[in-house]
């Protein structure tokens, strides 16, 4: 979910076009990906960075297997 004004397309540059430029020339476009610092929150300014693949992996949900009673 979307919050805030990152509604507008706007809003999300204004906020991340820089530190965008600077992952980019650092590790490269096509290892530039927008992550959540905490995946209980919601895409907000303070939540967002952006990461590589591998940080991404490292960074996801472990989802535990239902068990049967």
């Amino acid at each position: 979910m979307i919050i805030g004004r990152w509604m507008e397309y706007e809003g999300f540059v204004k906020d991340m076009a820089v530190s965008y430029r600077i992952h980019v020339d650092a590790y490269g476009e096509k290892q530039t990906t927008l992550d959540r610092i905490n995946n209980d929150r919601h895409y907000e300014p303070t939540n967002c960075k952006w990461s590589t693949y591998h940080e991404q992996i490292m960074n996801r949900r472990i989802m535990k297997k239902p068990t049967l009673r």
